[in-house]
């Protein structure tokens, strides 16, 4: 785990799905201070989606957003459905206003996720292609025991 500028611990994120899900591939690229793993799955309506599952680095948010827009933009290349969920240790509005991708894609947040710090914040969300957006409607934040953070849920 890293430490924040306020010393607080930062971790990494994971992928779970359920059941009904076929996977068809799954990718762990190199490791990076950007860790990122990815899934395949087939969505009804919808075809292959890739699910990457970030972990932003929290003292590198360029280097972050660089990342994002390198997965993005692969995605486009192949005109694939994307969708990029985690912790990316950054707010919507400074990753939004960093991507260098058009169109811009979908950002799903649901209120404060991490409660780290003295103030809560927004820095688990989902960005995805809008066509896995008019499918995927619904985010919430589920309780847990985790120490900081609340998971998000994409439905």
């Amino acid at each position: 785990a890293c430490t924040t500028s306020e010393g607080y611990p930062s971790g990494g994120v994971g992928l779970i799905w359920p059941k009904g899900f076929t996977v068809t591939t799954f990718a762990h690229p190199t490791k990076t201070n950007f860790e990122h793993i990815s899934i395949s799955i087939q969505m009804q309506h919808i075809g292959q989606v890739e699910v990457t599952s970030i972990y932003g680095h929290c003292g590198d948010l360029m280097g972050t957003a660089k990342c994002v827009n390198s997965i993005i933009h692969k995605h486009n290349s192949l005109s694939q459905c994307c969708v990029i969920m985690g912790d990316f240790n950054q707010s919507v509005e400074d990753l939004r206003g960093e991507l260098d991708v058009a169109p811009q894609p979908s950002f799903r947040h649901h209120g404060p996720t991490c409660w780290a710090g003295l103030h809560p914040s927004t820095i688990d969300y989902a960005i995805m292609s809008d066509n896995v957006a008019s499918v995927l409607t619904s985010m919430d934040t589920l309780d847990t025991s985790l120490a900081t953070h609340s998971p998000i849920q994409l439905t």
